[in-house]
């Protein structure tokens, strides 16, 4: 009698249900012969009908753990990816599957590699850096009956920590995202239950994800690494743990277009979502070509991420050309001591203005969005001011998105808020903490004018000395946030109105799955 394949249960936690590192783990797993099963718990939090909540503290039903527990029977490993936001709702799984399961339990992703020792002291092991190669050991051991020890990047409590594999050089080598259904389950929220993934579901949640704008989007991430290393980010510790390895890699073209054209093939996709962290680190030559291939080879509109100090008129010329309609400028702050801070000497207030002026020149194909960061201890109201003033005077029209900085482990201004006393309840400040939910003082207000394009006399007297030496104070924050949240109540009510005039809504989907 033929014996099983080992099989992996994989569960991932994320908002988005392309979630490309899952699926080519996945990917990697089902090309070496083992079966994989994967339920996407999607954070139903920030889908459209949903009510928004502003943190990471919501749980799963028992329902839906019930169902979890139940798809994991005769798995040989479960595998939970997470972030430091989803810690906790790894935690709430883990929990219920070791009640229901024998297989043992391991944990990967982002929060299992920069905080290991605290991992372990809920999964039956962790893997810390790139997985794919890993697991494929693990589920090799799997086979041959034996234990999980000493394989490297698999760290088991009460073990030695393991040595690490070398980053994948050749990302070319990894197979394409695992897109095939079959054996893939996803959360629906509006029944509080979970059901088989299939392309209607795909389709509709891929449709409202992005601003809930109701067009498909097809993500996709080209490269691995960063060729950066902000003190906010975890790409520095990533460089650290890596040191003496090329971070950054990128996929060949004809490998990104393949993948670009089966997609199309597949699903009525309207826009493409690259989600490098820089796309734009890319040579000029490189692009150029980039871009004439992919107008040639896929044609569709597509949107990507930049940094101030990459953007040149070659650049944005070919890409504008080839179909770029919105790109992602991370300017994260105007003033010179916290770009020092975060150690973009490459991002500074002259980059701004150049990119700025570079690509308003294309605004009438291309929508731009300015990424800020706010709520650092470490600035001054004239630092708040500095980045203010600056966004104000940059050409129209734009976006604005608002993050509040938040200090994740890995990161130095993290070790930097621990050596200082700035962190005093981990678990509310940085795992539970939503990182959109901004302090409301009147300069964060603020920027939601400046985000609406209010008129630029205005701004300016909102933002002189006067303004601000009357209306920055504590006691005004109660009346900011009552504004705050009734605005919030309006974008609730607009989504779900959206999601009530989805041609395709949830509840038919659920029918069809």
């Amino acid at each position: 009698m033929e014996s099983k394949p080992p099989s992996l249960f994989l569960i991932s936690p994320y908002p988005d249900i392309s979630a490309p590192g899952v699926r080519i783990l996945s990917a990697v797993l089902r090309q070496a012969g083992y079966r994989v099963r994967t339920v996407f718990l999607q954070d139903i939090t920030l889908l459209p009908e949903r009510k928004y909540q502003p943190d990471f503290t919501w749980k799963y039903s028992t329902e839906v753990l019930d169902k979890v527990a139940e798809l994991a029977q005769g798995f040989d490993v479960a595998g939970i990816s997470l972030m430091t936001n989803y810690f906790n709702h790894a935690i709430q799984l883990t929990e219920h599957l070791r009640n229901r399961t024998d297989a043992p339990i391991i944990w990967g992703g982002v929060h299992p590699t920069v905080r290991p020792e605290e991992c372990l002291e809920h999964a039956d092991m962790i893997c810390i850096g790139e997985g794919e190669e890993a697991m494929l050991e693990v589920m090799e051991r799997v086979a041959a009956n034996g234990d999980f020890d000493g394989i490297r990047n698999i760290w088991i409590p009460g073990r030695v920590r393991p040595e690490l594999r070398p980053l994948i050089a050749d990302l070319d080598s990894l197979p394409l995202s695992d897109f095939n259904f079959d054996d893939q389950f996803v959360l629906f929220p509006a029944g509080n239950t979970i059901k088989p993934l299939d392309t209607d579901a795909f389709v509709y949640y891929a449709s409202s994800g992005i601003m809930w704008s109701g067009r498909m989007f097809y993500q996709i991430i080209t490269s691995r690494g960063c060729p950066y290393g902000c003190t906010f980010c975890i790409n520095s510790y990533m460089r650290d743990l890596y040191k003496g390895q090329k971070n950054y890699r990128r996929r060949s073209f004809d490998n990104v277009f393949q993948e670009l054209q089966l997609a199309i093939e597949r699903f009525p996709i309207k826009e493409i979502l690259f989600s490098d962290d820089s796309f734009f680190a890319s040579s000029e030559d490189d692009l150029e070509a980039f871009a004439k291939e992919y107008k040639e080879r896929i044609g569709l509109g597509f949107r990507c991420m930049a940094t101030p100090n990459a953007i040149t008129e070659r650049k944005v010329k070919a890409l504008v050309d080839a179909g770029l309609c919105f790109v992602e400028v991370g300017i994260q702050s105007c003033a010179p001591k916290t770009l020092a801070a975060y150690k973009r000497k490459w991002g500074n207030v002259e980059h701004v203005k150049n990119a700025a002026k570079i690509l308003t020149k294309y605004s009438d194909k291309l929508e731009i969005l300015y990424d800020i960061i706010i709520d650092n201890p470490w600035e001054s109201v004239e630092h708040n001011l500095q980045t203010l003033r600056a966004i104000v005077e940059l050409p129209r029209p734009y976006l604005l998105q608002i993050f509040s900085l938040t200090l994740f482990p890995g990161t130095e201004l993290y070790d930097r808020g621990v050596a200082e006393g700035m962190i005093n309840d981990v678990q509310a400040e940085i795992y539970q903490k939503h990182y959109q939910d901004r302090d409301l003082t009147y300069l964060n207000v603020l920027l939601s004018f400046i985000h609406r394009q209010y008129p630029r006399w205005m701004l300016r007297f909102m933002l002189s000395n006067l303004m601000v030496g009357i209306f920055q104070r504590n006691y005004m924050k109660p009346v900011y946030r009552t504004v705050y949240e009734f605005a919030r109540l309006l974008r609730t009510l607009k989504r779900r109105m959206f999601s009530r005039s989805e041609a395709v809504s949830e509840s038919s989907i659920g029918k069809v799955a």
